[in-house]
């Protein structure tokens, strides 16, 4: 394969990309989708064609060579769905007409793939077009689109209506940091940005943002409120008790919410969505989350005092269906309609005061809280993600970092402590 400019490799992860493969020779080319890297893709039809593959593609690299075919990134994402990235790599397929005059074939390897009607394709693509923009919208949660909308707004407003460039976008962050604005919410701007931009299927490259940007993370560090403090599961004991003294029908649904919270590992705006028929014996069927965006569900155990409390809770508020944590007025009479996230968040943070507990405290703690405590019970790193969804092991490795530590190598092995 020819190394020209054109190649582009891309060194970091995405979550997905479109790529164009095209003979120098015949200029026939293939469209294919990855979520790895467009460099690592290419070796593994370099490698499908060593092996004899009869695909037109792997065909063309045994006859042509390797060197007589470029490779260039047509889009990228950092947040894409599996039927989002299919769509679009259709579509790229039939505007590149590379069913007809190209290397691209269906599944079979031997039976070529019959596209829309040439004559057509102008409609299929606009059609596609919409679907794409849909489902990327799709791919974000409600609230990470509100919060992408609310910064947008700001970055508008100190634009004065100007559209955005890489220089202008590097100086607000740049201003930003300068004003003690923490690394975490910098990025959520640039990232709130490049979504808008591929939502709108524009181009905008920016490097002097994405540079600015590593210097801000790197600086800042130390910015910011820092870590949350846990609400470890003895913590959540001690403020669920307390609240479920008085019998209060707040005192229950609070206690009810923190233990369920506490128990699936579930983030407030999570918690604040739950549903009667989200509940299946012993287990919270959760529709969708930041970690599943695209709504499969999973299915998380609910311990058995929680669900005496919550069915104590539900009885007395005589809630047979719909939302399960709801407003409350004075004199304990239920409402309607669900609480919000604020209100949860400020609950959660009353109730650990009331209890006594110190610490920066949000609605954060409990999430935290449970994974400190998987680790003092024993539970690896693998335990922790998969318990708390999260993407990687990063992430509950920091949390419970002092934790892994008490377990690690010199515990054990200097130290003469057990695992």
């Amino acid at each position: 394969m020819k190394k020209q400019e054109s190649h582009d490799f891309r060194r970091g992860r995405v979550n997905g990309l479109i790529y164009k493969i095209t003979c120098q020779t015949t200029q026939q080319s293939y469209i294919g989708k990855t979520r790895s890297t467009q460099q690592r893709r290419w070796y593994q039809h370099c490698s499908d064609a060593r092996r004899g593959s009869d695909k037109d593609l792997h065909r063309a690299i045994r006859e042509y060579g390797g060197d007589a075919f470029q490779i260039t990134t047509l889009k990228e994402w950092d947040d894409i769905s599996d039927e989002a990235l299919q769509a679009a790599e259709t579509y790229f397929i039939t505007e590149h007409n590379t069913y007809h005059n190209g290397y691209n074939m269906q599944g079979n390897e031997n039976a070529p793939y019959t596209p829309v009607p040439v004559e057509t394709s102008a409609e299929v693509s606009e059609h596609l077009q919409s679907k794409i923009k849909h489902l990327m919208s799709a791919s974000l949660s409600d609230n990470t689109q509100l919060a992408y909308q609310r910064i947008l707004h700001n970055l508008d407003r100190h634009l004065k209506g100007q559209g955005v460039t890489d220089g202008e976008l590097a100086a607000y962050i740049t201003h930003l940091h300068d004003s003690g604005k923490s690394p975490a919410t910098i990025g959520q701007i640039v990232a709130a940005v490049k979504w808008r931009l591929k939502k709108a299927d524009e181009t905008l490259y920016l490097p002097i943002t994405d540079t600015t940007l590593a210097g801000i993370r790197r600086e800042g560090r130390d910015r910011g409120r820092g870590q949350v403090d846990g609400l470890t599961w003895q913590d959540v004991e001690r403020v669920c008790l307390l609240a479920e003294v008085g019998n209060t029908l707040a005192g229950l649904r609070d206690a009810a919410m923190m233990r369920l919270m506490s128990d699936c590992l579930l983030r407030v705006s999570e918690v604040v969505a739950v549903n009667v028929e989200d509940f299946q014996e012993k287990t919270l069927i959760l529709r969708s989350s930041k970690s599943d965006q695209e709504g499969i569900g999973e299915s998380l155990y609910v311990c058995d005092t929680t669900r005496n409390v919550l069915d104590r809770y539900r009885e007395r508020a005589d809630i047979t269906d719909g939302a399960i944590f709801r407003h409350i007025r004075r004199g304990d009479h239920i409402q309607p309609n669900r609480i919000t996230t604020h209100s949860a968040r400020r609950i959660i943070k009353k109730r650990a005061a009331d209890a006594g507990v110190k610490g920066f405290i949000s609605g954060h703690s409990l999430r935290v809280g449970s994974a400190v405590s998987l680790a003092q019970a024993g539970a690896t790193v693998v335990d922790m993600q998969v318990a708390g969804r999260w993407k990687s092991a990063e992430m509950p490795a920091h949390y419970a970092k002092a934790e892994l530590a008490e377990r690690g190598a010199i515990a054990r092995f200097k130290d003469g402590k057990s695992k």
